[in-house]
């Protein structure tokens, strides 16, 4: 993983709390999850990290976030 990115992770990670607000949350093993407005996909990927067994799809209408995620 880039190391900018791996920053900009721990930053939002920071910002928003998410590892220990909603990946607890979430559903373990073979699950489908969708991410609605996942900008540049950064929960999105903190989700598979979290559970590699689940299918995510991640939905934004900004093309240029798609392209990061």
């Amino acid at each position: 993983m880039n190391k900018n990115f791996e920053e900009f992770i721990q930053r939002m990670d920071g910002n928003i709390g998410y590892k220990s607000v909603i990946l607890p949350l979430l559903p373990k093993g073979g699950v489908n999850i969708l991410d609605v407005g996942g900008g540049s996909g950064i929960l999105s990927h903190q989700m598979k990290i979290s559970n590699p067994y689940a299918h995510i799809t991640l939905l934004d209408h900004d093309v240029e976030m798609l392209k990061i995620a």
